[in-house]
């Protein structure tokens, strides 16, 4: 995706993280690039209605960060 921001949802304690994402799935430009939680089980229904691909899931933050590379 040209001119793309990459975005990643991170701590899905909040319980509407997965609805933001999505949001950001619609957007014409813009990417999710990772999502991150401590908890898999936190994020799985997202994982699920998004269908996010495993290699964008992280369970450890310093890996995500470095791996996902978001735009911060």
């Amino acid at each position: 995706m040209t001119n793309a921001v990459r975005l990643a949802g991170i701590e899905f304690s909040h319980r509407h993280r997965g609805d933001l994402l999505r949001q950001v799935q619609e957007h014409p430009r813009a990417e999710i690039v990772g999502i991150c939680d401590a908890e898999r089980c936190k994020m799985q229904t997202a994982i699920d209605a998004l269908g996010i691909a495993e290699e964008l899931v992280f369970t450890e933050c310093y890996t995500f960060l470095e791996q996902a590379n978001p735009d911060l």
